[in-house]
């Protein structure tokens, strides 16, 4: 939740949707806007056509894209480091995706939202001897 008080703006944030939590979320929302400084450029969005600027981006890798993505990169990944001179073990490796859904809808009716994905593929390999000599 994301409240305006004149030009000073809090953000907050929970998991528990109930009523009674959201009333006192918004009251401690008001509260720390008030304590914050002003800020000459914050605004509610205007209804134009705003969020059509956002689809013609891509956030979103389709769920059915991420096993051709994720598949067997790490393995690829393990070998091209253990290819690497000097480079002796692995310790590790995986692939991970992830979608975050994005709404925003403001008190003059603006209403637009949006879906972004993610995924990396960390990978940690080790040397043999590192560079001040010590031996593993």
């Amino acid at each position: 939740m994301r409240v305006f008080v004149g030009q000073q703006t809090a953000s907050i944030s929970t998991s528990q949707l109930d009523s009674d939590n959201i009333k006192d979320l918004a009251s401690r929302a008001v509260a720390m806007a008030k304590l914050a400084p002003e800020d000459l450029y914050v605004k509610l969005a205007v209804l134009i056509n705003w969020h059509n600027i956002y689809r013609r981006l891509i956030f979103l890798m389709r769920a059915t894209q991420m096993p051709i993505a994720c598949g067997n990169v790490p393995a690829r990944l393990k070998a091209s480091a253990l290819s690497v001179d000097g480079i002796t073990n692995s310790d590790g490796g995986n692939a991970g995706h992830g979608v975050v859904d994005v709404l925003i809808a403001t008190s003059n009716g603006f209403s637009a939202g949006y879906q972004r994905s993610s995924h990396g593929v960390p990978r940690l390999s080790l040397p043999k001897k590192w560079p001040d000599g010590t031996r593993l």
